[in-house]
């Protein structure tokens, strides 16, 4: 068994193409009619004056037209550039206090109230001091009072 591992057909010499009856008469009818079924050279040439012709005469309007809407364009864009830039303008002078004043605003609103820790701190300091002066007012009561307590409580 011979078995073709290359994927190459065999080669072979090719054969002449040949035409039916049928081919050859068709052609014999075309060219037979001359050159009256194509376009001529000379029909081209005309299509291309016919052209020319017709552009030249529109009508200047149709360019004066154009050339408005691209002056009204470019004074709608050189409008927006105007407004874009004051627009600028005002961010930088308007927003530089905006923002401070409203972080400052924030920042109040969120502090917390040292006011409540120092009340906190000056009410244990009263009470503290309040007792002191109370100890030293009462002493000698007090201590007369704690020598005597042990002889009444027995645990």
């Amino acid at each position: 068994m011979n078995v073709n591992v290359s994927n190459t057909e065999p080669t072979s010499t090719p054969r002449p193409a040949t035409l039916s009856e049928a081919d050859i008469a068709l052609m014999h009818k075309s060219l037979g009619q001359g050159l009256s079924g194509f376009a001529r050279q000379g029909d081209i040439v005309e299509l291309h004056k016919r052209i020319g012709e017709k552009f030249e005469k529109l009508p200047p309007e149709i360019f004066a037209l154009g050339q408005d809407h691209r002056e009204s364009v470019l004074a709608r864009i050189d409008a927006l550039e105007t407004s874009l830039n004051s627009l600028e303008a005002a961010l930088r002078i308007e927003l530089p206090p905006l923002l401070t004043r409203t972080i400052t605003e924030t920042t109040q609103q969120a502090a917390p109230r040292r006011r409540g820790v120092f009340l906190k701190f000056l009410l244990v300091l009263l009470f503290a001091g309040g007792g002191l002066i109370l100890g030293a007012i009462y002493h000698a009561p007090i201590m007369e009072i704690l020598t005597r307590l042990p002889g009444y409580l027995s645990f």
